[in-house]
């Protein structure tokens, strides 16, 4: 990565509660910027002195061809031998790059800081955690702090408890995540994985979905393209494709949106090297989780920023090949092999 993108800063540490030792470990987190060309990594703000690469940990986080700045954000918390977070999101609306850092920045300070996180409650707390995010979108938009009444962000994070090796994986939206099991040699010698999904996406199409947005008054439309949309009878909005959000003010409030996170524990085998990739839909929309799955592991541990660079650019390649070139969403892509834990 460029150095003009990378900025070095120790005032992260004001977004959680305790000052991390920066010899043990690290946190990365994305930062808003203005009038980036297609394709431009987005700044990010590093406090600690852990390498990503012994981590095995990469990120790549690009502007599309859309006006306006970069509405993905990104953060990771890594506090050696205790645990690690991944988190993605990604802003929609006119301010959603607003929404977005907003999340990327205080979600995380929500679940450690929780007086249940060192308990190991951890459904619970990202639970909460996802709760209180909403209340605080509503509350900055009351105070006339940030106006979210019609912007957002999906949110996906994951929290890595090192020591019980669990992943607490919870989502809102469509920024999705899935993992990698470690090779296996099946009976005919052949060594073989197993891609798992570990999020839903919420679509508005999905029958609980539908049946809440419309009990609350919402409706859900074909926009004649290719997506189903939430709206409602008085204003017309929200008009997003998706069900669940963070923000949204206004859609929560009328349209039946919700911040209910669904939430998904995984146990990790012993012994593996599992790979979690979790990628906003810039990536999904047109790549396969196999797909995505083969490009990290030719790149292996060793080499995870170069593998998430090349996630981004194969699915880069992939807009402009539907497109044209005239529409590419902003991508962002985060692979972690746990094995380095």
């Amino acid at each position: 990565m460029a150095e003009n993108v990378r900025i070095i800063n120790s005032s992260l540490k004001a977004d959680t509660k305790e000052c991390l030792d920066p010899a043990t470990s690290i946190q990365i987190r994305s930062q808003t910027d203005i009038n980036l060309k297609p394709f431009a990594n987005k700044c990010v703000i590093i406090d600690g002195r852990l390498s990503t690469t012994d981590l095995g940990f990469g990120y790549a986080c690009h502007k599309g061809r859309k006006p306006g700045p970069n509405q993905d954000s990104f953060c990771f918390i890594r506090v050696d031998d205790e645990f690690s977070l991944y988190g993605v999101f990604d802003g929609h609306g006119r301010l959603g790059h607003l929404a977005s850092d907003f999340a990327a920045r205080i979600l995380p300070a929500l679940i450690t800081q929780h007086p249940l996180f060192s308990a190991g409650e951890m459904a619970t707390v990202v639970h909460n955690a996802f709760i209180r995010m909403q209340h605080l979108m509503k509350l900055a938009t009351t105070l006339n702090r940030m106006d979210l009444n019609a912007a957002g962000t999906t949110a996906t994070v994951v929290v890595h408890s090192h020591q019980e090796r669990t992943l607490t994986v919870a989502n809102v939206g469509d920024s999705a995540c899935c993992l990698r099991t470690s090779a296996l040699t099946s009976a005919a010698g052949v060594h073989q994985g197993n891609v798992m999904m570990l999020t839903v996406n919420h679509k508005p199409e999905i029958a609980k979905e539908r049946h809440r947005i419309e009990a609350a008054g919402g409706r859900v439309i074909f926009d004649g393209f290719s997506n189903w949309r939430v709206v409602t009878e008085s204003w017309g909005g929200p008009g997003l494709n998706m069900s669940r959000a963070l923000g949204d003010v206004r859609g929560h409030a009328t349209a039946g949106l919700s911040a209910e996170p669904d939430i998904r524990e995984h146990k990790l085998e012993p012994g593996g090297n599992d790979v979690l990739i979790m990628c906003s839909d810039g990536v999904w929309d047109y790549m396969k989780p196999e797909e995505v799955a083969q490009i990290i592991l030719e790149h292996g541990d060793t080499k995870s920023m170069e593998a998430a660079d090349h996630l981004a650019s194969e699915a880069w390649n992939r807009w402009v090949d539907e497109f044209g070139g005239e529409t590419v969403d902003d991508i962002t892509a985060l692979v972690a092999w746990l094995g380095a834990v």
